[in-house]
């Protein structure tokens, strides 16, 4: 079997299929820059007997480009978010709990990477809360498409931190049936 693919191993997977009777499946690449699901399967005959492997090949190279994005957009976004000082977050609106990225919980100085929407509030001080759940309240319902609210936390036991947060919500429904799922957003320590 004469081929393009960058598949050294054709040859030892057949092999492996015909004598463990597991199928095998890689992503192999061609000459041409085209990338393909290659399946390996033990063939059956009529006679219910194993008499070979059939080999198959789905194109992938559209997925294969869209992870390719996908990953350098990842990549790029935590670079532009490193160079800005800004942590991401998001909070699951249903199940009120927030979610933090590493620099998120490093500049709201907490430990772990979810948090029950009490634990959120005793981070702002009591004097600051009402300002900070109005600001959350118009980006629930619906009045804002997004918030940005400066605030203290408090960071034991060192003085309180100023902090920039931003945020938008997705919705699911529409009409009267839509509500808010998720808001996501960043923080920045903006103290200095």
């Amino acid at each position: 079997l004469t081929h393009r693919l960058g598949y050294d191993h054709l040859r030892d997977d057949a092999r492996s299929v015909l004598e463990r009777l597991v199928p095998i499946e890689r992503e192999v690449e061609d000459q041409g820059g085209r990338w393909y699901l290659a399946r390996v399967l033990p063939y059956r005959s009529s006679e219910d007997r194993i008499d070979g492997v059939v080999l198959t090949f789905v194109d992938v190279t559209s997925s294969k480009k869209a992870d390719h994005a996908l990953r350098e957009s990842r990549e790029q976004l935590q670079v532009t978010l490193g160079a800005a000082e800004a942590g991401v977050w998001q909070h699951d609106v249903r199940a009120r709990r927030t979610t933090l990225d590493a620099r998120a919980g490093a500049i709201l100085g907490v430990e772990g990477e979810t948090l029950d929407a009490e634990a959120v509030q005793h981070l702002v001080p009591p004097e600051d809360r009402q300002r900070v759940a109005q600001a959350f309240q118009t980006v629930l319902t619906g009045r804002e498409e997004g918030f940005a609210v400066d605030l203290r936390v408090v960071h034991p036991p060192g003085p309180a931190r100023w902090i920039h947060a931003r945020g938008r919500a997705l919705f699911q429904g529409s009409g009267d049936l839509r509500s808010a799922v998720r808001i996501v957003g960043v923080v920045m320590d903006v103290t200095d």
